[in-house]
Formats: C-alpha cells, sequence, structure tokens
C-alpha cells in the first residue's frame, strides 16, 4: 500500500479539492451509473478499504490494550501481595499452591533468576496462563444416571 504520511496535510487539502470539485456535486446515483456504464468492479477496492479499516481498529484496540497492560499487572500484583508481602514471596507461594511438581522446579528457577519487576510480571503472566490452561482442560462432571 502506498506511503500516505509522506505527504503533508496541505497537498491532501489540495488534492481532495481538485477531486472533490464541489462546484460538479455528482449525486451517488450518478456515480453507479457510470461505474456499471464503464464495466467497472469496484468489490476488490471496497474489501481492500474494509480490511485496512478492520487492521486499523484491530491495532487500536491493541494499542489500548498494550497502555493499559502496566496497570492492570500492577494491580493485580498490589492484589496479590497482602500483609507486606513482596511480590517475590507471593509468587513463592502461588507456585507452590497451584503448580503441579514438574513444573514447580521451572518456575522456582525463573523466580530466582528474576531481577526485575518485569521478569516478575513475566513469570506471574506465565503463571496466571497456566492457570488459565489448566481450568480450561478440567472436564465437566458427568450427570449420573
Amino acid at each position: 500500500m502506498a506511503d500516505l504520511a509522506r505527504f503533508d496535510e496541505d497537498a491532501w487539502g489540495r488534492f481532495l479539492a481538485f477531486v472533490l470539485d464541489e462546484g460538479d456535486a455528482v449525486s451517488p446515483a450518478e456515480v453507479q451509473a457510470a461505474v456499471q456504464r464503464l464495466g467497472m468492479d469496484l468489490r476488490p477496492a471496497v474489501a481492500r478499504v474494509q480490511a485496512a479499516m478492520r487492521s486499523a481498529a484491530a491495532r487500536a484496540a491493541l494499542e489500548r490494550a498494550r497502555s493499559l497492560r502496566p496497570s492492570l499487572v500492577q494491580k493485580i500484583l498490589e492484589h496479590t501481595c497482602r500483609g507486606g508481602d513482596s511480590p517475590r514471596d507471593q509468587l513463592r507461594a502461588w507456585i507452590d499452591a497451584g503448580v503441579a511438581a514438574p513444573q514447580r522446579a521451572v518456575f522456582y528457577r525463573r523466580l530466582e533468576y528474576a531481577s526485575t519487576e518485569e521478569d516478575l510480571r513475566s513469570l506471574l503472566e506465565d503463571l496466571q496462563r497456566l492457570d488459565l490452561l489448566a481450568s480450561l482442560s478440567r472436564e465437566p462432571d458427568e450427570p449420573s444416571e
């Protein structure tokens, strides 16, 4: 796709003024008739524009989620660290309580080498994902006959 940012606002204004000459206002029906008369298929162009709009909306949603992530992680750490426990102590307790023995050694090693707040956040996210996967893999109880 063309790099639209290479032109400044003034250039775009002049271009749109040229293309959308308000003195020769054309109705949508006239445009539709001209497109049909010329045998032009605008569906691929419309599909590309719609895909670009969906992509832009998805990028905006991802950016909003990324901007909220640090505050959410901080809130989780604050909530889980009760009674003056440090995040490291709280994570150690969570590993003891909720991680199976084979995986526990891996998480202890990661906790041991976690030197920054970002390392602790990453470990917390991994534990949350593991908890979510465990809850999704549990099968609902079968009704007894």
